[in-house]
């Protein structure tokens, strides 16, 4: 009777923590998603459309432009790969009744693995972009005021509208990297913690008998 007690309250534990993690999943994949859409979709039409505007200009584009663009193309796959935590979210709650279809422990660990990974290349080619954008304005504001050193105004200025707006995207594609990150952080330290209480339980119960 009493091992009947411990094995139902125990089950009872797996479940809520079970559904807990679909619920976690499937509101981080959903608010994760949408997050990364926009910012991912303004920071491409930024430089999309800066390097255009540069190639029909004859303007070379700097390589910090093509480092952001690596980024945003990187932000937009861990866009569409954060579907799948909605996805891992339902089959988790299916779990609850049909434990048969529940996805295995290295099923997910691996999905939210490999998201962070993406994050991660994304983030350091943003990064890198980012530093070799900021470090072109400045040399561009010096090569200025070394020319013109008594210009106290003008209507000329050697940074363009362009050149702020790929700083801007690209401090966008870092605020989507960053954000999916955290979910994924989030999710994995969940999907550990639950596993080694599981573990922990297994252990535990021959010494109770």
């Amino acid at each position: 009777m009493m091992m009947s007690e411990i094995n139902d309250d125990s089950i009872e534990k797996a479940s809520r923590r079970v559904q807990k993690a679909a619920l976690g999943f499937k509101r981080l994949g959903f608010v994760s998603f949408w997050a990364q859409l926009a910012l991912s979709l303004v920071s491409a039409g930024i430089v999309v459309f800066t390097i255009l505007y540069r190639s029909a200009t004859k303007i070379n584009a700097e390589i910090g432009l093509y480092f952001t663009l690596f980024g945003v193309i990187f932000s937009l796959i861990s866009t569409f790969w954060t579907l799948g935590y909605g996805r891992i979210g339902r089959k988790l709650e299916k779990s609850v009744q049909e434990p048969q279809n529940a996805p295995s422990r290295a099923q997910v660990v691996r999905s939210l693995t490999t998201g962070i990974q993406i994050n991660m290349t994304g983030l350091t080619s943003t990064m890198l972009g980012l530093q070799a954008s900021c470090g072109l304005l400045f040399a561009k504001s010096l090569s200025f005021a070394a020319q013109n050193p008594y210009t106290v105004a003008s209507n000329s200025s050697p940074v363009m509208a362009l050149d702020i707006f790929v700083v801007q995207a690209s401090a966008n594609t870092l605020l989507a990297h960053f954000f999916a990150l955290a979910c994924s952080l989030w999710l994995l330290r969940t999907v550990s913690s639950n596993g080694q209480q599981a573990e922990g339980k297994v252990v535990q119960q021959p010494s109770e008998t």
